[in-house]
C-alpha cells in the first residue's frame, strides 16, 4: 500500500488598507489592497484601488521546474486616463 502524498495547502487572501493624510498640501488618499495565493498553481495575484481613481493588479506565475517566475501587470488611472501594462521575469 502506497502512503498517500501530504494535501496541497489551501488558497490564501490578504487584505490591506492604507489611509495617508498630508496636512502641508490638505491632500489625503485612501488605498485597499489585496494578495490571492494559489499554491496549487504556483501564481500569486495583487490587486490595489486607491482614491485617486487607480486600478491595478499583478499576477505572478512561478514557472517549474526553473528558477523563474513570470510577471503580468496593469495599472489604470482613470483621472488621468492613462492606462501602463507590462510583463517581467525574475529570476531566482
Amino acid at each position: 500500500m502506497s502512503p498517500t502524498p501530504p494535501p496541497m495547502p489551501p488558497p490564501h487572501v490578504q487584505v490591506g488598507v492604507e489611509l495617508e493624510a498630508n496636512t502641508r498640501l490638505q491632500d489625503t488618499t485612501f488605498t485597499f489592497g489585496y494578495q490571492l495565493s494559489l499554491p496549487r498553481a504556483n501564481v500569486v495575484f495583487r490587486g490595489l484601488l486607491d482614491s485617486n481613481w487607480s486600478v491595478g493588479g499583478v499576477l505572478e506565475k512561478k514557472l517549474p521546474p526553473l528558477p523563474v517566475t513570470l510577471a503580468l501587470g496593469a495599472f489604470l488611472n482613470h483621472w488621468k486616463n492613462r492606462f501602463h501594462c507590462g510583463f517581467s521575469l525574475i529570476v531566482g
